[in-house]
């Protein structure tokens, strides 16, 4: 049976790696090619990780405090991270 998470937090950074060994048999090379298969994340992207470190080092910094708003100026992925784990959900997880 899967592990039951307490929080979709919880989830984020915890992507399965897969070894691909069809591919380097296929073109007769030496060695393995890993895949992190990173869209396995709540939010679909790597970003999710790089999102919850974020929010980790300005809390732990004091930069983020309860209560506060986070605004991040992007047109790419990073704001969709953010969405995934915004201090206010971040903040009901137990530490």
């Amino acid at each position: 049976m899967p592990k039951v998470l307490d929080s979709v937090i919880d989830a984020i950074g915890h992507t399965p790696l897969v070894r691909l060994d069809r591919l380097t048999k296929s073109y007769g090379v030496e060695g393995s090619i890993l895949a992190k298969l990173d869209y396995l994340n709540p939010g679909f992207s790597k970003n999710d990780r790089a999102a919850l470190g974020i929010i980790d080092e300005a809390e732990r910094g004091g930069a983020l405090r309860p209560g506060q708003t986070v605004v991040e100026l992007t047109s790419g992925n990073m704001g969709n991270g953010l969405c995934d784990c915004p201090p206010a959900v971040y903040a009901w997880r137990e530490r």
